[in-house]
């Protein structure tokens, strides 16, 4: 299983997540969840959120109505 598939199933519907949390669940380094969700971006498969405090520069959510198999 490649690390994109496994950061969307990772992601519910409806959640924003920060790519640390993402990192937490999916035992890897934040900055390796962070390349990995900006690619995903790109792809169109996630929202990326500016978030407006600090420690919450971006903040993430999945477009996905359900999970994927």
């Amino acid at each position: 299983m490649s690390l994109s598939h496994q950061i969307l199933t990772s992601m519910h519907p409806k959640i924003i997540y920060r790519a640390c949390d993402i990192a937490a669940a999916n035992h890897m380094t934040a900055g390796e969840a962070g390349k990995i969700l900006k690619l995903l971006v790109q792809g169109g498969m996630v929202d990326e959120i500016q978030g407006d405090g600090y420690r919450r520069k971006r903040l993430y959510q999945t477009k996905q109505k359900r999970l994927p198999l």
